[in-house]
This record gives C-alpha cells, sequence and structure tokens, in this order.
C-alpha cells in the first residue's frame, strides 16, 4: 500500500481550507482540493480514493499535477478546443450583410439566403443558416421584423394643427358644440366557397382557405368621444357624394347642435364644396354653416380619435368574411346593440346591461370565455364542471364575461354606459342572475347635484329604459 507523498506548504493549506469552508466550488475542484488536505494529513492513496468514490490512479495524478503545477492543479490546463471556424471579421461581414439591401426578387433577408450569399462573397468556405441566427442573436439584429410609423415632417404647420386638434378634445362637453370625429375606410366584400364548420364544444371554428371575392364597399363612420355616439353608414363607393350624405345625417342626429366640430383628415373629398355640387345653393350653405372642419396633420390621421373606433370595430366585428353591403349594415345595427361587460358586481356597464335586459326579455348569458359574432347571432361559451356549454342566441343580448377576457367593447357602448351611470342612481339590489347580487349602482359624488333621481326598484329600471331610448341605444 502507497502511503502519501505530498507534504502541502503553510500558505497553500491555508488557502484550500478557506477556499473549501466557501461551500461555493466546483465539483472538480472540491474533490482535487479535498484530496490534497486528506493526504497532507497522512491518508493513503487508497483511503483517499474510497473517501471521493475515485480509483488510485486519479489520486495520484492529482498528487503528481501538484508537485509539478502547485495550487494550479486545481483546474485543467487551457485546450486547443475545436478551430475557429468564422472569426470576428466575418462575423462583422454577416452582420453587415443583414442589414443591407436584400437581393433583387426577395423582400428580406433569410437565414439561409444569407449564408449562401456569405458564401458567394467569400467572406467564408462554408456557414449553416443556424450559425448565421448564433451571429446575428449575438449582435441582436433582427432582418425577419420590420415596423411601421406613420408621422410626417415636424414642421410649423403640423404642430399648429396637432396642438389645435388636442385644446379642441380637451374642451368640456357642451351639447351646442359638439365635437366629432370622422373617417371611412374601404371594406372587402369576401364570401366562403365552402360553408365554414361551426363552433363546438372542444372544437374551433373553422374556415375553408378558398374565398369568394365579391367587390367592395366603403365604411363611413363618427364617433362623439365624449358621449360615446356613433353613426356609420355603409356605401358602394368613397365620393364626394356620399361625405355629403353622411354629413347631412350627421346634422340631422344634432337638431339642437349650433355648430359641428368635425374632426377629419386631409382627403379630397373632406370639403365643403361637395355640398354645394349636389344640393341647392341655400341648402348647401345652410348644411356648411352647420359644421366647422377640423384637418389632422397630414401624414398624422392617428390624432382623430376615429381610428381608436375603427381599430375596435376592425378587430370584433370586419377580421371575418362578409359577403354582402347589406349583411355588413346589419351587423353594424346588432353590434350596436349589444351589451358587453365584465361579471363583477361593482362593474357599472354589467349591472345597467343585466337590469334593463331583464326588463326588456333580452337574453342574458354569464360567465363566458369565448365569444364570437354572426351576423344577428352570438355564439358563446363558457366553462362547466366536465366540459363547456355553448349558446347561440340572437342580438341585442347581454353577454357578461369572466375577468381577463379581451371583451368586444367598443368605446361607443363604454361612452354610453358612463353617460348613463351619471342619470341613474340606483337599481333593484333584489334581482338576481345566476346567483350573482346586483349591486347598487352610486352616482359620483361631484356629480350628484347635476343627476338626475329616476326612483329605485321597477320604478327606476322603467325609466333606466326611456334613458336608453332616448339616447338611441334601444
Amino acid at each position: 500500500m502507497k502511503k502519501q507523498h505530498i507534504k502541502l506548504g503553510e500558505n497553500d493549506r491555508k488557502y484550500l481550507e478557506s477556499l473549501l469552508a466557501t461551500g461555493e466550488l466546483p465539483v472538480k475542484v472540491y474533490r482535487r482540493g479535498l484530496a490534497l488536505l486528506e493526504l497532507d494529513r497522512g491518508k493513503t492513496y487508497t483511503d483517499v480514493a474510497e473517501t471521493l468514490s475515485v480509483c488510485n490512479s486519479t489520486v495520484s495524478t492529482w498528487g503528481k499535477n501538484y508537485l509539478e503545477r502547485g495550487l494550479l492543479c486545481l483546474h485543467d490546463r487551457p485546450r486547443s478546443g475545436r478551430p475557429i471556424e468564422i472569426d470576428g471579421g466575418q462575423r462583422a461581414k454577416v452582420t453587415a450583410l443583414a442589414c443591407s439591401k436584400p437581393p433583387k426578387g426577395h423582400e428580406r433577408w433569410t437565414l439561409r439566403l444569407l449564408a449562401d450569399k456569405a458564401v458567394e462573397l467569400s467572406y467564408c468556405d462554408h456557414i449553416s443558416h443556424t450559425k448565421v441566427r448564433q451571429i446575428l442573436e449575438a449582435n441582436e439584429v433582427k432582418p425577419h421584423l420590420k415596423r411601421m410609423w406613420c408621422i410626417s415632417t415636424l414642421d410649423s404647420r403640423f404642430l399648429a394643427r396637432m396642438e389645435h386638434l388636442l385644446a379642441l378634445y380637451r374642451l368640456p362637453y357642451d351639447p351646442r358644440y359638439p365635437v366629432v370625429c370622422f373617417d371611412e375606410r374601404p371594406c372587402f366584400l369576401i364570401g366562403d366557397r365552402v360553408d365554414p364548420i361551426p363552433l363546438q364544444s372542444g372544437k374551433v371554428r373553422k374556415e375553408h382557405y378558398a374565398y369568394e371575392k365579391l367587390g367592395s364597399c366603403a365604411l363611413l363612420m363618427s364617433i362623439e368621444p365624449l358621449t360615446g355616439r356613433r353613426i356609420a353608414q355603409v356605401h358602394a363607393r368613397r365620393t364626394k357624394k356620399e361625405f355629403m350624405l353622411f354629413c347631412q345625417e350627421l346634422a340631422a342626429t344634432y337638431p339642437e347642435a349650433l355648430k359641428i366640430h368635425l374632426v377629419l383628415d386631409n382627403l379630397n373629398t373632406h370639403d365643403k364644396s361637395a355640398f354645394y355640387e349636389y344640393l341647392p345653393a341655400d341648402e348647401a350653405r345652410a348644411l356648411a354653416a352647420r359644421f366647422e372642419f377640423h384637418f389632422t396633420p397630414k401624414s398624422a390621421s392617428w390624432l382623430n380619435m376615429i381610428e381608436i373606433e375603427f381599430s375596435a370595430i376592425s378587430r370584433q366585428c370586419l377580421n371575418r368574411r362578409i359577403p354582402t353591403i347589406e349583411e355588413l349594415s346589419g351587423d353594424e345595427l346588432a353590434f350596436d346593440l349589444l351589451f358587453f361587460g365584465t361579471e363583477s358586481p361593482d362593474n357599472a356597464n354589467y349591472q345597467v346591461g343585466i337590469r334593463v335586459a331583464n326588463e326588456l326579455d333580452i337574453p342574458v348569458v354569464t360567465g363566458i370565455k369565448d365569444i364570437e359574432v354572426s351576423g344577428e347571432t352570438v355564439v358563446a361559451r363558457r366553462d362547466v364542471p366536465g366540459g363547456s356549454e355553448v349558446f347561440e342566441v340572437e342580438t341585442p343580448a347581454v353577454i357578461a364575461v369572466k375577468e381577463g377576457l379581451n371583451t368586444p367593447r367598443y368605446p361607443s357602448m363604454r361612452g354610453r354606459m358612463q353617460a348613463k351611470k351619471q342619470e341613474i342612481e340606483r337599481f333593484d339590489p333584489t334581482k338576481v342572475d345566476e346567483g350573482l347580487q346586483m349591486e347598487e349602482l352610486e352616482v359620483p359624488e361631484k356629480d350628484e347635484s347635476e343627476a338626475e333621481i329616476l326612483g329605485e326598484g321597477p320604478e327606476a329600471a322603467d325609466a333606466a329604459v326611456d334613458v336608453l331610448e332616448n339616447l338611441e341605444v334601444l
């Protein structure tokens, strides 16, 4: 049996003892350091090997390495490793290539296209698309992504119009001078060649990839941000005539307004000359006197608040196949009559919607997790023990959803609910839906002096329905 042939120096011994006491070492360093200390204390190679569960030759090698290299034996010698195939200069060239314009006929660089081009330009003899990806990730270069923006030159004209619109939006509500935002957007009419498979429990709705192009139309829409009043028209074309027709309806909607502040973009049809082209001079002059146009800066239509409405309606109503103008117009009406509210006792939208629905005998579905609107029908799903339930109800209807669901709720509907919250003090707290107790709907204290008390219980509900009808919600 071989005895130990290692004797540590005083400094080496103290260093190893303090090093092992830290408890935060790589396993190989800890085992080598412990082996040296045990050998220094007089133990044999066999004893140390048994303690560390290694063979004698391994302990012997550690001892020899200490005699040759000192405490450097705790770590492995540097290894040559695999030769570098792509050096720093070649990486820089690949990165610069990814930031350049793609070849003719290509919309953007792909990893394989970059790899082939790098070899073609003699940047390297061979490079895989995986290596290209690693190089781009290291430099945070993403040639597959792009972002769009819409803003023109920030000159004095741009700033003047922007400040003017922002000041207009800050004006307090005055029914004599309503602020209305207007715009239009194209809608493509698309039909199904194969009937879609409807939503079922455990299965998503399916559409065939083939579709039929049936033309296009224009959706003209306005929104009054402070009240949520929304007006929409669908026309086959978008000309000065359609703009004139919309302005006529807008003027009729605000009969008591002295001047309608209309925010719109710089489209060539947005001009009061459209009134004179299609109306007698006296009617055109009277209609023009009802409006004051406020134009957004060029390439800054995002300053028009109607874009928020278009964003909501595009995601929740127009992002599907609509074959005819008639169906699109019907969807606008049906969607406007829907009440959406988060299922919570202190949510004003939910309280108003549930109470009015009960008075008007409108269908009510609560606890919904998925919603799909198709024409004048709402298909909704909610989870129940052991599976899920699917409801198909005709509009108008009240759909109360679970917290966290991105509900189809328009800014106009939310604005209308806020307006009604100031006019209705409370509802009958005894009304119960699916075991959920109705809570009182309080008028904000600061508006209490201006609020109209509609009564309590059924009397308040009847008055609430009248309010909704007067506001043209129902």
